[in-house]
This record gives C-alpha cells, structure tokens and sequence, in this order.
C-alpha cells in the first residue's frame, strides 16, 4: 500500500506543484509589474520556490525516494501554516494557491495516517 500511495502522491505533487510553480514563475519574471508592493512580490517568490520543491520532491517521490516523503511533510506543514495565515489575515487566495493547499493538507493526514497503520504493523509483529 505504501508504494502506491507515494506513486499517486508523487504524481500529484509533481502535476500540481509544477503547474502552480512555473506559472507563479512566469509571472515573477515577466509580469512583476502586477505585484503592488515589495512585500507581496517577495512573499510570491517564497511560495514559487515552495512549490517548485513540491515539483522536485513528488517526482523524486514518483521514483521512490525515502527523503522524498520527509521533505514533502516539511513543505506541507509550511504550505498549510502559510494559508492558515493568509486567511487568517483575510487575503484571498488565488486558485492555484488553494488547490496545492488542499494537496498539502490531504498529503499531511494520508502520510500521518500511513505512518500509524506502519507502526501498528510494527507493534503486532513484535507482539507476535
């Protein structure tokens, strides 16, 4: 089960991840003109980078790549802690932010949960 769920995890962060990323990035390079204030182009270009890791990491994820699963909870957790914040602060988000947040929240509850059955899986061997 593990396997599958990195692969379909993988794909989905590479997809997602990747699209919003390169399409933040063109925008930051191109069309910077289109940010109102230093602040807001700066904080864009921390999530373009966020996103582009999440690209790097679901494909190195998608090949198998135990260090993958660890650094896409930590860009998860920094993905869903930052939208918390833009919310809380009454910005709203545009469509390509939204939908890697809702990624990074499914991809945080499906690897907590994968990581429970493994160590249930775990204790009854040892039980045994």
């Amino acid at each position: 089960m593990r396997v599958r769920l990195q692969s379909v995890l993988g794909i989905s962060w590479l997809a997602v991840c990747g699209f919003a990323g390169i399409g933040r990035l063109w925008v930051l390079l191109f069309h910077a003109s289109f940010y109102a204030s230093a602040l807001y182009y700066s904080v864009a270009w921390v999530f373009c980078l966020l996103h582009l890791t999440g690209a790097a990491a679901g494909f190195f994820l998608l090949r198998g790549a135990r260090w993958g699963r660890t650094l896409i909870v930590c860009i998860s957790i920094l993905i869903v802690l930052a939208t918390i914040v833009m919310l809380s602060g009454g910005i709203t988000l545009p469509a390509a932010y939204s939908v890697v947040s809702v990624l990074a929240a499914v991809s945080l509850v499906s690897m907590y949960v994968s990581a429970i059955v493994r160590l249930a899986g775990i204790r009854r061997r040892g039980d045994a």
